[in-house]
């Protein structure tokens, strides 16, 4: 028969150097209190189910290459400043409240899907590199100030709510992509560029107030609807080539300089 090893209570009795000697199946036995004792080089060839029991003051001190092997509810007491070095892999299984204290350059490299989960505030201190992979569920519960400054290539603006791009600057609106911009209400859209509005869509333009259309390029405005045109103003509406003159309303061509109105004849 093998030898009855002594009871626990009496090996914890052994100095620290008597039981680094001991094989683990033993160690892993003893009390908490005296395992916290042991050398790092001892801890890291015990059981995840025994160091899982250890004060986090104790595992901190353990190789990254253990520590990645333990469960997320007990990494999460460990210091951020511990956290900070494992690998993604193993990050991204904590709590949101856990990684939300991890150095943005840490933050920076997890997946988007964990990302997503954490607080606003924590978000908007990220690189815009990583905001844009970001859902854009999850951006538009962002500051205008950190959506402002995404790259207007982001594909992330053609899925934010119109009530979100409304916010936006016009310095920022006039980079997006026309079809972005058709989706905003045109209260917002005439305080763009003349150059960056005549590239939307005549049924986009017509929204516009009047005041707006008429800074518009003629060859923009004659390609306007007539419901559009008859609300400009005489002196603009006398640039307009007769084609499109004549399918306006009489009503609104009574204005014109008579030169222009025998050619309509």
């Amino acid at each position: 028969d093998l030898p009855k090893l002594p009871d626990p209570a009496i090996l914890s009795q052994l100095p620290t150097a008597a039981l680094t000697t001991l094989p683990v199946s033993v160690l892993g036995k003893l009390p908490t209190s005296v395992l916290a004792d042991l050398p790092t080089s001892v801890l890291s060839g015990l059981p995840t189910s025994v160091l899982a029991k250890l004060p986090a003051t104790v595992l901190a001190q353990l190789p990254t290459s253990v520590l990645s092997g333990l469960p997320a509810s007990v990494l999460a007491g460990l210091p951020t400043s511990v956290l900070a070095g494992l690998p993604t892999s193993v990050l991204s299984g904590l709590p949101a409240s856990v990684l939300a204290g991890l150095p943005t350059s840490v933050l920076s490299g997890l997946p988007a899907s964990v990302l997503a989960g954490l607080p606003t505030s924590v978000l908007a201190g990220l690189p815009t590199s990583v905001l844009s992979g970001l859902p854009a569920s999850v951006l538009a519960g962002l500051p205008t100030s950190v959506l402002a400054g995404l790259p207007s290539s982001c594909p992330c603006f053609a899925q934010l709510p119109a009530s979100v791009l409304s916010k936006l600057p016009t310095s920022v609106l006039s980079g997006l992509p026309t079809s972005v911009l058709t989706q905003i209400p045109a209260s917002t859209l005439t305080g763009l560029p003349t150059s960056v509005l005549s590239q939307l869509s005549p049924s986009a333009l017509s929204g516009l107030p009047t005041s707006t259309l008429a800074q518009l390029p003629i060859p923009v405005l004659s390609q306007l609807p007539t419901s559009a045109l008859s609300q400009l103003p005489t002196s603009v509406l006398a640039q307009l080539p007769i084609s499109v003159l004549s399918k306006l309303p009489t009503s609104v061509l009574s204005g014109l300089p008579a030169s222009i109105l025998s050619k309509l004849g």
